[in-house]
């Protein structure tokens, strides 16, 4: 398994090692550039230094380690030397520095004449001594740098490990996490680098936390809402069995499977408009024509009551999830059917208002007090309770989901008064789809 320290470690110090000797190659060029320089300037001094001796005769011995040889010539004729510089001319009469070979050594030469005395000098030095004195120079500042490297592989080792210490103390914390433990991550003095990763993780676990609790939520207004209607079918079931059963008894039957059946829907209903769920991938969907089938579907029950259903509006397109938008519609169009008396109104209305797409429903029925708006929008809360005011079962589950589609879809709802002397107007605000902005 890959370690980040040790690559990390690795690479700085091999960039390291390559930047120190880069640095010495540069080091190395600009000590012999200048070493060139020095020793040119200190050949021409010594040919300068050379005319006093133009009167002089025969040859000079020199010390063993002597780096410069030098020749002096009158009328073309050598008069004058050094003792390791050789008996024929070293190099052309020509003004200036040139570079030689003679006594199996690469020399460098300068040449220069001296006219009021009408002598030539020739003046020589090693190559290799150069180079001796560069590398010397160059050696002298790369050794402390080579020398310190380990040093300075303990100190990054070190240094890495310290700016490793948050992310080491994050996987400490997950390791250690038991399967129910969805608190948040938390370490003091976030690096900067680690804080997207921190606020991702904990969004993850609040995210799982908040699912865990539906999941729960679910099943415990599940068995509840269940209990009641499974308690009534087993006396009618336990009745019919002893063969004392009435027209009553079967009506309450009948009523408890209805019950039961509608509490069963309606629970599936909301599991699969959960935030987990929803499919988020909407969609351009007219509005209006699904208005049109909910209605269509729900006709035999506005039918049987004889009430009076109207739709107005025009084809308006939202981004949706057809399948939600269908369940949120069958409960508004049902909840105004069952609690709107026989006879009664039941008005619908589409319309495109700039970047929205405006729903309403109201109805002629009982309506809701306006202090109890926002409790309806409650899981199984019913006004009244269970049996509510108007005698008609329920489950209050029908503007919970409503209001949870809703949401899922960045709309908004809200409750009032509707135009009838009675009754509740339901306001839906849907996002419309830029290219369908009016």
């Amino acid at each position: 398994m890959r370690s980040i320290r040790r690559s990390l470690v690795s690479v700085i110090i091999a960039t390291m090692t390559l930047v120190s000797f880069y640095a010495a190659l540069q080091g190395y060029r600009s000590s012999m550039k200048q070493v060139n320089q020095l020793f040119d300037a200190e050949l021409q001094t010594y040919a300068a230094s050379l005319k006093m001796a133009a009167n002089q005769r025969g040859v000079l011995p020199m010390p063993d380690n002597t780096t410069v040889a030098f020749q002096v010539f009158k009328d073309n004729t050598l008069v004058f030397r050094s003792n390791n510089a050789p008996d024929q001319q070293i190099t052309a009469f020509n003004q200036g520095f040139s570079d030689k070979n003679f006594a199996r050594s690469r020399w460098r030469t300068f040449t220069q004449f001296h006219q009021p005395l009408g002598i030539w000098v020739v003046v020589a030095q090693r190559w290799d001594k150069r180079f001796e004195l560069a590398e010397g120079i160059t050696l002298a500042s790369v050794y402390p740098t080579v020398l310190s490297l380990p040093l300075m592989a303990i100190l990054i080792w070190l240094i890495v490990t310290q700016g490793l210490h948050s992310l080491k103390s994050i996987a400490k914390q997950l390791q250690h996490k038991k399967a129910d433990d969805l608190e948040p991550v938390t370490i003091n003095r976030i690096p900067l680098e680690l804080k997207q990763i921190i606020e991702t993780t904990n969004a993850l676990f609040h995210r799982l936390d908040e699912a865990f609790s539906r999941e729960k939520r679910f099943a415990s207004d599940a068995a509840h809402e269940l209990k009641t209607p499974l308690s009534v079918l087993k006396i009618n079931a336990y009745n019919l069995s002893k063969a004392q059963t009435t027209h009553e008894d079967i009506a309450l039957f009948d009523a408890g499977v209805e019950r039961m059946s509608h509490v069963i829907d309606q629970i599936l209903a909301l599991y699969k408009t959960s935030p987990e769920q929803f499919d988020a991938s909407l969609e351009p969907t007219d509005l209006y024509a699904l208005c049109q089938n909910s209605i269509a579907q729900l006709y035999p029950q506005i039918d049987a009551k004889d009430q009076h259903i109207e739709l107005h509006g025009q084809r308006s397109i939202i981004n949706a999830q057809p399948f939600s938008i269908a369940t949120l519609l069958q409960n508004l169009v049902s909840n105004a059917s069952k609690y709107t008396p026989d006879q009664g109104e039941i008005h619908l209305t589409v319309e495109q208002n700039g970047e929205v797409v405006v729903l309403t429903v109201e109805d002629s029925g009982p309506g809701i007090p306006e202090q109890q708006h926002q409790r309806v929008l409650e899981r199984f809360y019913r006004v009244g309770g269970d049996r509510h005011n108007s005698g008609i079962q329920g489950c209050g589950l029908g503007l919970s989901i409503v209001n949870q589609i809703t949401r899922l879809h960045h709309g908004t709802l809200a409750l009032s008064h509707s135009k009838f002397a009675s009754g509740l107007k339901v306001t839906l605000t849907l996002p419309a789809p830029e290219s369908h902005h009016a």
